[in-house]
């Protein structure tokens, strides 16, 4: 009697724990939603807010321009970010930068800023939302970009999930970086001079390969410079390529801009280039080649072949003197997340957004004459970018796709993509499906508005 007792009291604590998983599993697990985008609610929205962009004014006038760098790199223990949990940085290897371009052709003033992180954080945009028009900016006409080095600082995020890719949450360096972009801004105005711009983009296919496709047609191969010479004589550039500077491994703590810091470092030492920005193109799926070398060797060895390219070519970018200057800020309506555990389940929206939060993001642009920079919040795959050459053939631009604007929406690839049992697609491709051609059709949007 006892025994059957007890196997009652099993059975029916089997059937009640079996009961509260099930309904948990309902409550935190749900289908993947593979309804295309034409039919969701979110996509009338986007396609009426491009329709609502007002027409630019496409006013030419001389022009000034203004750099600056500050030092970015924390004086005590932060978390690194990259790579997902990591520990506290033991060394500075090499400092890592805020830097600035200020440029105002008396109608409009806009402002280009990238920082040696992982991302530009979605909380600096938030203090700079309310500092920026202190020195004459908004965050509607300031661009922003990041390096995307895998071994800067975290310390920025707030949400649980977000403290996985970023650390303990770190209030007093968010401030350090949000002072330190109206700093590079101060400087960059006070040393604004009359100035011409040009652009080059020039091969550099074997420093890069991407990771999801072997095809050579499907890599972002160009290493794309823009050459701001002012009057004085002084040139500064803004680069931009699209391999991961992921190179270092996640085994050392350093603190480092990676290749990108190096390849702008080693720009800056020669005679013809007096300063360099690093902005990260379309990064999703491209990282560098390996060469059969490691860490700081490889690092090195990428670096100075781009600055060769660069300095070879530099001299036949011709220059204009005479820009418009237009920026466009279009907040993008999205999906709900679906952050996928398996090929036909996700985590419900609710808790991804209380585990990573719900961001505002946008897709940003800024037009420097012929040359058009297009920010978006998050990887974005180099392979899309031969999607937009038509369109901005018929606009006659020279087309600049840069990733990390200020928010993070993870990783946005090729529809085709998105079952593969990769980490791309499985892990960070959170708002898909049909992510690619949906921020596709918006950028070709904002393309035919600027």
């Amino acid at each position: 009697m006892k025994r059957r007792k007890i196997l009652r009291i099993l059975f029916r604590a089997f059937l009640i724990l079996t009961g509260f998983l099930l309904l948990a599993c309902l409550f935190l697990f749900a289908p993947v939603n593979r309804d295309h985008y034409h039919d969701k609610e979110h996509y009338q929205k986007m396609q009426d807010a491009i329709k609502s962009i007002p027409p630019k004014e496409h006013v030419k006038n001389s022009f000034k321009a203004g750099w600056a760098k500050v030092n970015i790199t924390p004086s005590e223990k932060i978390s690194l970010a990259g790579y997902g949990l990591r520990d506290e940085f033991d060394q500075v290897h090499d400092s890592i930068w805020c830097r600035a371009y200020v440029f105002d052709n008396g109608k409009k003033r806009t402002a280009v800023v990238t920082v040696d992180l992982l991302i530009f954080p979605p909380t600096v945009v938030k203090l700079l939302k309310g500092k920026l028009p202190a020195v004459g900016l908004t965050i509607e006409n300031t661009f922003l970009s990041a390096t995307h080095t895998h071994n800067a600082p975290g310390g920025w995020a707030e949400k649980t999930g977000g403290r996985v890719l970023a650390g303990k949450y770190n209030e007093k360096y968010v401030n350090q970086l949000a002072e330190a972009v109206i700093l590079s801004i101060q400087e960059a105005s006070e040393n604004m001079e009359e100035a011409s711009i040009g652009f080059g983009k020039f091969e550099a296919k074997k420093f890069l390969k991407n990771r999801l496709n072997k095809d050579a047609a499907s890599v972002d191969h160009w290493l794309r410079v823009i050459k701001v010479r002012k009057k004085s004589g002084t040139t500064g550039l803004i680069v931009t390529y699209a391999a991961h500077p992921n190179i270092l491994s996640s085994k050392i703590n350093h603190i480092s801009g990676d290749y990108a810091g190096e390849f702008v470092e080693q720009l800056e030492k020669t005679k013809d280039v007096d300063f360099a920005a690093f902005c990260a193109g379309a990064v999703g799926m491209h990282t560098c080649n390996d060469f059969k070398k490691e860490n700081y060797e490889l690092i090195k060895f990428v670096s100075s072949g781009l600055s060769e390219i660069v300095m070879n070519n530099i001299k036949y970018i011709e220059v204009k003197d005479s820009i418009d200057i237009e920026n466009i800020y279009l907040p993008v309506y999205l999906r709900d997340p679906q952050f996928k555990i398996s090929e036909d389940w996700k985590v419900c929206p609710w808790v991804f957004r209380t585990l990573l939060g719900e961001e505002d993001v946008a897709v940003t642009a800024l037009k420097l004459g012929d040359v058009v920079l297009i920010g978006t919040p998050c990887d974005f795959s180099g392979e899309l970018v031969k999607e937009f050459s038509k369109v901005s053939s018929q606009q006659k631009v020279n087309l600049v796709i840069t990733s990390f604007n200020g928010g993070y929406i993870g990783y946005i690839i090729p529809d085709k993509y998105y079952d593969l049992p990769r980490r791309e697609p499985r892990d960070m491709d959170w708002y898909g499906p049909y992510s690619g051609s949906y921020f596709t059709e918006i950028i070709k949007g904002v393309l035919q508005k600027i």
